[in-house]
């Protein structure tokens, strides 16, 4: 999704739009043996004739997204998982951890993100923003800063999915050059389904992915360097 939807909300956001101010990026992706990645491509706010800033995101099948890390190496680094519970019902995990070797405050991590258990979380985990609160939508943090009027950045992740319904109806939606991910992404699932019919491995099981040498990265790099050489081992994630 675009920037819009966490306007304010993180130091990294605020560190990332000192960085770039351009809203409008370019969008490229690649299938990868684990299975693919893509760019965001950005005009810096300095040098922009000389540089172009780049947040490569990893998919690895069929359910983990690998955020880019932090500008700050103090601000923990965030990973994704995704695991369907039945046909309209999805378990979130979301892992934070240190980028510079520093212990992190469990406690205050979940605070920050406003998932502590007892006051964001009821005792099964489950979120207490839902849509019978709007997730918790403050209208006067709308006239101030906040894009969405919603405290916490995965809160306002929910809520723009679960305000669509447990079932969309595909055949209605308008897909643009902003769903480059979404396009890719569903395809890499049509094909991992093809896979496992014609009883071959899927994607994702590939035990020669050096899984805990990839990682997803920010950079400012320059603008004649290909976006694929952003982020740890990217040279050795041949497609297939």
């Amino acid at each position: 999704h675009s920037w819009f939807l966490h306007r304010g909300a993180t130091d990294d956001w605020r560190k990332r739009i000192e960085t770039s101010s351009d809203l409008s990026p370019r969008l490229e992706a690649e299938d990868t043996a684990y299975g693919f990645r893509y760019a965001a491509i950005r005009k810096p706010n300095h040098n922009a004739d000389r540089e172009k800033y780049v947040r490569v995101t990893l998919w690895l099948m069929p359910g983990t997204a690998c955020i880019p890390r932090p500008l700050d190496p103090a601000t923990p680094a965030h990973v994704q998982i995704f695991v369907p519970v039945d046909d309209t019902h999805t378990m979130f995990f979301g892992v934070f951890f240190s980028q510079d070797g520093a212990p992190r405050d469990t406690n205050a991590t979940r605070t920050s993100m406003r998932v502590a258990p007892g006051i964001d979380l009821d005792a099964q985990y489950y979120r207490r923003a839902d849509e019978t609160t709007m997730w918790g939508q403050d209208r006067a943090a709308m006239k101030r800063d906040s894009y969405t009027g919603i405290d916490g950045f995965t809160n306002q992740d929910m809520a723009v999915q679960e305000s669509m319904g447990p079932i969309v109806d595909r055949t209605r939606e308008h897909l643009g050059t902003s769903d480059v991910a979404i396009i890719r992404l569903r395809r890499r699932l049509i094909e991992n389904l093809d896979r496992f019919a014609r009883g071959e491995p899927p994607i994702g099981l590939d035990g020669a992915v050096p899984y805990e040498r990839i990682r997803s990265e920010q950079l400012l790099i320059p603008i004649e360097q290909p976006w694929q050489t952003v982020g740890a081992y990217a040279d050795e994630m041949v497609p297939r």
